[in-house]
């Protein structure tokens, strides 16, 4: 094993952080403008950030069982860039393979923009903020 720690021997010690993984929102949202989404603790009180949980969508069937992702939104991003936008790329599929969702990340809260459901971005629905 590689030690790119630089010290002599690495312990089996674990990090454990019994917050991570807390449930503080879950549905489906696409999310659009007019969807906003409250997560139950703020992101600068949660240890690093929040992981937003995508997964797939039918429209008129609802959230399917697969192609699930996360992705970390870092609490730095509201103490520099409050209510500042972020792009986020998800893959799909071999024929389609990324989509793109744009949200606006408050201290408290998320905002969709209403192209989150345009252009394949239907395909995809945010179903879970949990605290990481």
């Amino acid at each position: 094993v590689d030690n790119y720690l630089g010290v002599s021997e690495i312990g089996t010690s674990r990090l454990s952080v019994s917050s991570f993984g807390n449930v503080l929102w879950q549905g489906q949202a696409y999310p659009t403008a007019s969807q906003t989404i409250t997560p139950s603790k703020q992101l600068t009180e949660c240890t690093t950030g929040w992981v937003l949980k995508f997964q797939r969508y039918i429209v008129g069937e609802g959230i399917q069982d697969s192609h699930y992702q996360y992705v970390h939104i870092p609490k730095v991003h509201v103490l520099n860039h409050n209510g500042a936008g972020i792009a986020i790329a998800l893959g799909f599929s071999n024929s389609a393979p990324a989509y793109r969702k744009y949200i606006y990340v408050y201290t408290n809260r998320i905002v969709g923009n209403d192209q989150n459901n345009q252009d394949g971005s239907q395909n995809l629905a945010l179903t879970g903020v949990y605290e990481y």
